[in-house]
């Protein structure tokens, strides 16, 4: 099994909330997973995996302790087919434009997304945490644009 894990907020210089959720789980899950980690999956044919590798998808080279990778680890850059930086951060659309991309040409057979947006295109298994709905309770927090791709990614992560 491959796993795929989006690694972009993780991997920004200055952290907030998600970024730091999504740094310390990925700093957490390098010490579970291991190329010869098996896994149990429950269903209704109690399957059983081993973990090949674990990709982790960043359109920047990681940076400090996230760069340290464990065997069967690797990290993958992904690009935008151009880059708009937006406030600072990463590449706007980097995950509906690059990430998208990248499922297209070679998705892992599991895609986790600790952050509200899956990509466009992406794998039938893929995890994504929804943190808030700030957006909705607290709109004059975000400027208009931002809260429209909140909602729209919110809303298709949770259809999908």
């Amino acid at each position: 099994m491959v796993i795929g894990i989006d690694a972009s907020r993780a991997n920004l210089e200055h952290k907030t909330g998600v970024e730091f959720y999504s740094y310390f789980l990925i700093q957490k899950l390098k010490k579970l997973f291991t190329n010869d980690t098996e896994c149990r999956v429950a269903s209704e044919a109690d399957i059983r995996c081993r973990i090949e590798k674990v990709i982790l998808y960043s359109p920047e080279p990681l940076r400090g302790d996230l760069a340290n990778l464990p065997a069967g680890w690797e990290w993958k850059k992904v690009s935008t087919p151009f880059r708009i930086p937006f406030r600072g951060k990463r590449p706007f659309l980097w995950t509906q434009l690059g990430l998208s991309l990248e499922m297209l040409r070679c998705p892992p057979d599991v895609l986790f997304v600790p952050s509200h947006a899956l990509p466009l295109i992406h794998p039938k298994n893929s995890v994504v945490t929804i943190h808030d709905l700030g957006f909705e309770s607290f709109p004059v927090c975000y400027h208009r644009l931002a809260r429209a791709y909140l909602r729209w990614a919110a809303r298709l992560a949770v259809r999908q």
